[in-house]
């Protein structure tokens, strides 16, 4: 009966050229929006093959995602084979899961437990938002005539331009001091 297992996972970060792959290590890191390649060996350890008509799909899981799956036919036993997956970079902890023989699970196995292996690396954040406020005006609306003159006593509308300079989206709250107190939020 067969019993497959995942040898190994490689995590790479493409170069400047289509074929330029450099593997990912401690002195060696990816930043978000990097090109990445995941190379996972498939092997058979146990005593019979997976038969040659047989298929059999492993899967890339990043952060509990599903990236998709390659499928696998036939598989001697002591033989392995390569899958490579590609993806694009996120920010942050990347925790990268391949698993095989788990959809469908259609090859019995005496040992499943080991048909996974998981490996983790960061993804330095490169994008950042960048928050500019200008353009700060108030109106008001008891003295249409003197409409920025007014008293403690008038409602006033506070108006801001805000805008994102920066190269990644964020969400914030922006807030209206007066006299060193917050008189509104947004």
């Amino acid at each position: 009966r067969p019993d497959l297992y995942v040898a190994s996972v490689t995590v790479e970060r493409r170069g400047q050229e289509e074929e330029d792959y450099t593997r990912v290590t401690d002195g060696n890191s990816i930043q978000e929006g990097d090109a990445v390649r995941v190379t996972a060996v498939i092997g058979n350890e146990g005593a019979g093959p997976v038969p040659s008509d047989m298929s059999f799909l492993t899967s890339l899981i990043r952060n509990g995602t599903s990236l998709g799956y390659q499928t696998l036919t036939g598989l001697e036993a002591g033989e392995t084979k390569t899958v490579t997956f590609h993806y694009t970079a996120d920010k942050g902890a990347q925790v990268l899961k391949v698993v095989t023989n788990d959809i469908l699970q259609v090859i019995s196995e005496p040992d499943m437990t080991n048909n996974v292996l998981t490996v983790q690396y960061n993804a330095e954040q490169v994008q950042f938002a960048d928050i500019a406020v200008s353009g700060l005006t108030w109106s008001n609306l008891n003295n249409p005539d003197h409409p920025t003159a007014f008293t403690t006593q008038d409602q006033v509308i506070w108006s801001a331009a805000v805008e994102n300079k920066g190269d990644a989206d964020a969400t914030f709250t922006l807030t209206l001091y007066v006299d060193g107190q917050v008189a509104a939020q947004r």
